[in-house]
């Protein structure tokens, strides 16, 4: 099986090493990296402009990566993305060709969990574990991060936000520290973090991944947090 991963999710180079990274869509065929590296410190506020493909032109990419590959785990971004043409797709070409999808965008440290656990188990195991066996938490500085996704001026708040990430459901505010400590001392096995900026912390059970410096948004503050959950803990 092999595993295509969309550029824009950022996720360390050592998770996706055997990985088909799958570019950015940008006009003018311009860098992902460099637009974000000149981009994100100006006066204005401009957005990321994606170029709008044809769903032939997807179809036939996708297509040709099925061609060489009879089994593929797609991360895709939502964002970038129309996540029903996929879904869609998958339908279509099973069951010659079977089209794995994971929404990577929805919560970066469970997407890396996910890739980890892969290498130990098949990935039927993974897709049937339950919805109510994990959570995933968004601590960001941006309570709108879902609009501003593609947004690449960064914003200075200092307040920060923590949502329940499946529902998009805000549960408190404040200062990040506080708000990651009330994770760091939970009594669990492990605990998934996955951001651009390094978090400090001491605790052993802490699996920290630092994501690269255009992963999508750019405008904020983003880290994702993922607890699973085991049995006997």
């Amino acid at each position: 099986m092999q595993i295509v991963v969309d550029e824009s999710l950022g996720l360390p180079i050592e998770i996706v090493k055997d990985a088909i990274i799958k570019k950015a869509r940008l006009k003018n065929d311009g860098s992902l990296s460099m637009i974000v590296q000149k981009e994100t410190g100006g006066l204005i506020a401009k957005r990321l402009t994606l170029e709008k493909k044809s769903k032939e032109l997807e179809f036939e990419e996708m297509m040709q990566l099925l061609e060489q590959h009879e089994e593929i785990l797609y991360v895709y971004d939502a964002h970038v993305i129309n996540e029903g043409w996929l879904k869609r797709l998958r339908t279509w070409v099973y069951p010659n060709q079977k089209l794995f999808l994971l929404d990577g965008s929805d919560n970066r440290a469970f997407t890396i969990y996910f890739l980890e656990k892969l290498k130990e188990k098949s990935l039927e195991e993974l897709y049937r574990s339950s919805p109510h066996q994990n959570k995933k938490f968004t601590l960001t500085n941006d309570s709108k991060y879902q609009s501003n996704y593609l947004l690449l001026k960064k914003l200075k708040q200092k307040q920060y936000y923590l949502f329940e990430s499946k529902r998009q459901i805000k549960i408190v505010s404040g200062k990040k520290q506080d708000l990651l400590e009330q994770f760091l001392s939970i009594p669990t096995r492990e605990i998934y973090i996955a951001s651009r900026s390094p978090i400090e912390h001491s605790h052993n059970t802490v699996k920290f991944y630092e994501l690269q410096k255009h992963s999508l948004p750019v405008c904020s503050d983003q880290t994702d947090i993922y607890i699973p959950q085991y049995e006997n803990v």
